[in-house]
């Protein structure tokens, strides 16, 4: 994942944090679960068929992949069945960041 993919997928992390509940055509989750301390994540159910999960997760020193200060942030909106894909930048447009 380079830097640029990174830095939009921070920018959807924040964006759930600030506004995890209920909004127009779409409900934003907390789907963290206990088995990872180091990795928080969020989903989005939008009205348009998507089903989109961001991850925050504290990398170790040393791990061989981009971060932003230590934290990797995740993205997929290609894994669950009966949902559209979209792209990193699309889902940018999409929640209007």
């Amino acid at each position: 994942m380079t830097l640029k993919e990174m830095n939009l997928n921070k920018k959807i992390w924040d964006f759930c944090k600030e506004h995890e509940g209920d909004l127009p055509n779409m409900h934003i989750i907390n789907v963290t679960n206990d088995i990872n301390p180091m990795e928080l994540s969020y989903r989005i159910y939008h009205s348009k068929r998507y089903c989109i999960e961001v991850t925050y997760e504290g990398i170790t020193e040393g791990e061989p992949c981009n971060h932003i200060d230590g934290v990797y942030y995740g993205f997929s909106s290609d894994t669950w069945e009966g949902y559209e894909d979209i792209s990193v930048e699309d889902t940018v447009k999409l929640l209007g960041l």
